[in-house]
C-alpha cells in the first residue's frame, strides 16, 4: 500500500485503527524501497496530529517472507491481485495462519483472472475478503469468480465460496459536499446536452487497477461514438487523456 494522498482509504483505515484500537499489539507495514522516504513522512505528520505511532512500525519488504516464517500475524491487508494472491501463495508457509483481505475499487478480468484461479488453488478461509466498494463491482467479481473457479478440477462449491470470499463495504460520501440534484439542472449548469448519454469518471485510469474504459465502449453496439459525450478527470497525473475522437475531458 503506498501513500498517495491523505485520503486515500487504506491510509484512513490505518489512522483509525491507530486512534481508536486498543486490542492490536502493532502494525507492521512492509514497503518498498521507492516508499519508505512516504511512509516516514506519513509517520512523521501522524506523530504531529498526535495520532499515537508507538505501535506502527515500518518494515522492508524484503524482510515480508522470513517475517510470515517465524513470527505470528492475526491478519494481512494488502492492495489488490496480485498483492493479494502473493500473500495467500506465501500464507502456506507461515509460522500460524492468519486472515488476508484485500479492498478492490474495480475490476479487470484479463489480470484477476489467474490470480483469482491462484487463491482458490491456495485455499481461502472464512476470514479472508476481497472488500468491493460497490453492489455492481461485487457482482463483476462474483462472475470472474466463477470463471476461475472453472479451471480449477474439481471446481469448489461456487455458491459457499462467493459467500465467504466477496463482501460489499460501500465508500463514505461526504453529504455536506455531495448531495441529490436535479438532472436536467446540473447539465443546464455545466452546459451540457440534457438528452444525450453521458458517461463520467472520477479517478486515475489503468487497465490492472483502475478504471479501464474499453469495456465500457464495448457494451455499446457500434461505433463508440455512440457515447455523446466521455467526461473524464484523470487524478494522479497532469497529462490529459484523450480517449476517443468524440470524448471531452473534463479537468
Amino acid at each position: 500500500m503506498g501513500v498517495h494522498g491523505a485520503k486515500v482509504a487504506g491510509v484512513e483505515m490505518l489512522r483509525a485503527f491507530l486512534r481508536y484500537s486498543k486490542q492490536v499489539e502493532a502494525f507492521e507495514m512492509f514497503v518498498p524501497p521507492s516508499q519508505e522516504s512516504a511512509w516516514l513522512h506519513f509517520r512523521e505528520r501522524l506523530h504531529k496530529e498526535g495520532v499515537p505511532i508507538e505501535r506502527f512500525h515500518l518494515r522492508p519488504i524484503t524482510e515480508l517472507p522470513n517475517a510470515i516464517r517465524k513470527e505470528t500475524f492475526a491478519a494481512f491487508h494488502c492492495n489488490p491481485p496480485p498483492e493479494w494472491g502473493n500473500m495467500l501463495l506465501l500464507r502456506q508457509h507461515a509460522r500460524h495462519p492468519f486472515a488476508c483481505t484485500a479492498t478492490l475499487h474495480s475490476i479487470s478480468y484479463a489480470f484477476l483472472l489467474p490470480y483469482l484461479a491462484v487463491a482458490l488453488h491456495c485455499g481461502v478461509t472464512e476470514a479472508d475478503k476481497l472488500i468491493c466498494s460497490s453492489i455492481a463491482q461485487k457482482k463483476a467479481l462474483s462472475h470472474l469468480l466463477a470463471r476461475a473457479a472453472q479451471i480449477l478440477s474439481p471446481p469448489p462449491n461456487l455458491a459457499s465460496l462467493e459467500e465467504k470470499l466477496i463482501t460489499h463495504i460501500p465508500l463514505g460520501v461526504d453529504t455536506e459536499r455531495f448531495r441529490p440534484m436535479d438532472k436536467r439542472l446540473c447539465r443546464r449548469l455545466w452546459h451540457l446536452p440534457e438528452e444525450d448519454l453521458l458517461v463520467l469518471y472520477l479517478g486515475r485510469l489503468s487497465v490492472a487497477t483502475k478504471m479501464d474504459f474499453l469495456p465500457l465502449f464495448r457494451a455499446f453496439p457500434g461505433n463508440p461514438e455512440s457515447l455523446s459525450k466521455c467526461l473524464a478527470y484523470s487524478g494522479g497525473a497532469r497529462a490529459t487523456y484523450r480517449l476517443c475522437p468524440t470524448t471531452s475531458t473534463l479537468r
